[in-house]
């Protein structure tokens, strides 16, 4: 999931300082929906789990049990959703291929009715 704000490189900057409160950081990590899951997932994954260690829900309780510099890690690994331009151009490419996947069986049988051309070494040369 993409972030949406600058969120992630704030909680970075901020959590390279290990004078920054958590609760400072988990303010800033709840601005990003994104963000906050990451968190969550990486404080429930295999690495920081226990057997007498319940199922971490609050961001404020990640952010303690990962500490400083792993939210600094993860908070620059969380890629910036597109811009605006990206998004309108991936839209309309969606919208020529499915132009010409439409278009593909009615003109399939003038393609394919012509002999093959068989390219060579030699000929493409």
């Amino acid at each position: 999931m993409p972030a949406l704000s600058l969120a992630p490189a704030r909680l970075a900057s901020l959590a390279a300082n290990s004078q920054v409160r958590e609760n400072e950081l988990a303010r800033v990590a709840l601005s990003d929906p994104a963000l906050a899951l990451r968190l969550l997932r990486v404080a429930n994954g295999s690495t920081y789990s226990s057997r007498d260690r319940s199922e971490v829900v609050t961001v404020s309780r990640a952010i303690a049990l990962l500490g400083h510099d792993q939210i600094a890690s993860h908070a620059r690994q969380v890629r910036p959703a597109p811009a605006k331009a990206q998004v309108q151009a991936r839209r309309q490419l969606l919208v020529r291929e499915e132009l010409a996947a439409a278009a593909l069986p009615a003109i399939s049988p003038i393609c394919c009715s012509r002999p093959a051309i068989r390219w060579s070494r030699t000929r493409a040369r």
